[in-house]
């Protein structure tokens, strides 16, 4: 059974670059454009993920509320998130360490 990624992003073309190069290797990707979105899927019954990729700046719900939301549900606050910013290295480790990602992408 192939691993579910949820990938979080309010860029469309994000999300379909993203969703490609994922499912080329086998994944199996579900494609959302915002936060409180991404908790629904994360709710739905019989749908487990191994993997959330986030955007950090989104509107709406960004990737540190996100977290805080993830975390605060027993459910699912174990999952691994990896965070998606166009942020500079320097930042990086400053959002992993407010949100408990596991690792960023610049």
């Amino acid at each position: 059974m192939a691993q579910r990624i949820l990938v979080d992003d309010d860029s469309a073309t994000i999300r379909k670059v993203v969703s490609a190069i994922l499912g080329r290797h086998g994944f199996d990707v579900t494609a959302v454009g915002d936060g409180m979105t991404a908790l629904g899927a994360l709710s739905a019954e019989g749908v487990a993920f191994d993997l959330v990729l986030l955007d950090f700046v989104m509107p709406k719900m960004n990737g540190f509320q996100f977290c805080r939301a993830l975390q605060s549900r027993n459910d699912i606050k174990l999952l691994p998130v990896v965070l998606m910013s166009a942020k500079s290295d320097k930042i990086r480790e400053q959002f992993v360490l407010q949100t408990g990602a596991v690792d960023a992408i610049t």
